[in-house]
């Protein structure tokens, strides 16, 4: 029998999670069956399930795949931290087609413990990656030494969080961008400069 590379398992993994994200945004996680999301990614179903056991399982690869990919959109070399910042906030935008099954899965958490240690999981890494981020900056001198790393993550989280509501309620997009960098430049900047500008406005 061949030997699959690895490369190749890369491949059919992300042609797994692009279909069972393209279903799950169509019907929903808890309507879409596995048969559905084979036929999406092209793959018969014996196939699929050398991959992947459930929707569960597929919900893990695309949570592990997630928290690769803000840790690395957070950890980029010698950049300025809004700019870093601002690249992740970017992502979060041109998902915005997909970012209700974040919320239905969060719903989950709620009668399902497998869903809920997973979604704690996402959260958790996602915050260490930001507090890694601001402690890295500090140390290069990019922030202020007197930032409280760990709240300055804990808020921009928060803050994510909310970005994520209105882009899903169809806010206005300007308005976000704007409430972003307000929030970012009050968080991480010299918060009595940024107050002055807001009042001479």
């Amino acid at each position: 029998m061949p030997k699959v590379l690895p490369e190749y398992k890369n491949i059919v993994r992300m042609k797994i999670i692009q279909a069972a994200l393209k279903v799950f945004s169509k019907k929903g996680y808890h309507n879409s069956k596995m048969d559905e999301i084979a036929e999406e990614a092209a793959l018969s179903k014996p196939t699929l399930y050398k991959y992947v056991q459930s929707k569960e399982d597929i919900l893990k690869t695309i949570s592990e795949s997630s928290i690769k990919s803000t840790k690395q959109s957070l950890s980029i070399g010698d950049q300025d931290t809004k700019e870093i910042l601002d690249k992740n906030y970017n992502m979060i935008v041109e998902s915005k087609h997909i970012l209700h099954l974040g919320y239905e899965i969060t719903s989950l958490s709620s009668h399902n413990k497998n869903i809920q240690k997973l979604n704690r999981e996402v959260y958790k890494a996602n915050k260490e990656a930001l507090i890694t981020l601001l402690q890295n900056q500090q140390n290069k001198g990019m922030i202020k030494k007197e930032i409280d790393t760990k709240l300055a993550a804990q808020l921009i989280t928060a803050i994510i969080t909310d970005i994520t509501s209105q882009l899903i309620i169809g806010c206005d997009e300007s308005e976000i961008k704007e409430y972003w960098n307000r929030s970012i430049t009050a968080i991480l900047g010299d918060y009595t400069k940024f107050n002055k500008k807001i009042v001479k406005n």
